[in-house]
């Protein structure tokens, strides 16, 4: 059997690229185990069957364009691009997502809902091809050891305080009170909090909008997180922290498992959840699970020409 540093000296050899951003996801994924940072975000390993779920989230985002400009023909050949309907179910598919965007569309137009979407109008914001004109990417430098990046999913102004808020969309199967009301200190709306006050100056918080994806049921419902000028340090704070472990782990080429963090019953107290890398922690061998993964390097939108012609826009 192979040792980890073996493994690791292959995978570096071969897979392994140096940071040069990061973002929500990949801080969030280094605070849980470092390991598995190295091995999805650094090495680039997925799992080479998509998790249907996911993909049906992400191509809802993609047809939030015409869902936003009332176009139920747009958004659902938006949506249809990236979409396979080979992978869905009578509940993930394209006649459940085509009621979905009518009532996305619907909720959006009534009189008492709570915020009305606005094109993004910010001189300093990336231009970047192939993204919503809806959507906010950024590229700040926020005095971490690399520029942060995102892209938020739109810009919305609160119908009763007149502000701007940036907004967040989730596609969820179920919708309780364990997924809607646990979101008041949440990574990703604190950074896009911080991305949006210095793109748009003083704001509230962030919306996150929670679009049911039930075969039946039909249900939105708008969250919002207000967060405060403290919160944002506190968060900013938490980011220095997360990023000067990941410059030590980079420099030293040594990237420890936490290993409360291969399942979630040690972490949350719920079993159900396992690390998709645990087989190469358990036996250490890359050849062995070459096939159980396929490379596929990740970020939020193309970002080679900004960061690296410049840095932050």
């Amino acid at each position: 059997m192979s040792s980890i540093v073996e493994v690791k000296g292959k995978l570096y050899d071969e897979l392994y690229r140096e940071i040069k951003w990061v973002d929500n996801s990949i801080m969030t994924c280094f605070s849980r185990c470092p390991r598995k940072c190295f091995y999805q975000y650094r090495c680039g390993l997925v799992t080479p069957s998509p998790r249907v779920p996911m993909l049906y989230g992400e191509c809802f985002h993609s047809g939030t364009e015409g869902g936003i400009e009332g176009n139920l023909v747009k958004a659902m050949a938006l949506f249809a691009e990236n979409w396979d309907e080979g992978l869905g179910d009578d509940q993930r598919c394209l006649a459940t997502m085509n009621k979905i965007m009518s009532h996305f569309i619907q909720f959006h137009a009534q009189d008492n809902c709570l915020i009305t979407f606005e094109t993004p109008q910010i001189e300093d914001m990336p231009r970047v091809a192939g993204i919503s004109k809806y959507e906010i990417p950024f590229v700040l430098d926020l005095g971490l050891p690399w520029v942060a990046v995102g892209r938020i999913d739109a810009l919305a102004r609160h119908k009763i305080s007149g502000g701007l808020w940036p907004v967040e969309f989730k596609t969820a199967s179920r919708m309780d009170g364990r997924l809607i009301g646990g979101q008041a200190i949440n990574p990703q709306a604190l950074l896009y909090s911080i991305a949006g006050s210095i793109y748009l100056g003083e704001i509230e918080g962030v919306f996150f909008e929670f679009v049911g994806t039930a075969r039946i049921k039909r249900d939105i419902q708008i969250q919002p997180i207000y967060i405060s000028d403290e919160l944002r340090d506190l968060h900013l704070r938490n980011m220095q922290d997360i990023c000067q472990r990941m410059v030590v782990c980079q420099a030293n080429k040594e990237w420890p498992a936490d290993t409360t963090a291969c399942n979630s019953y040690p972490q949350h107290g719920i079993p159900g959840y396992v690390c998709e890398y645990q087989n190469l922690c358990l036996y250490g061998n890359w050849e062995q699970f070459a096939n159980a993964y396929k490379v596929e390097y990740w970020s939020p939108f193309p970002l080679e020409d900004l960061v690296s012609t410049g840095g932050p826009v």
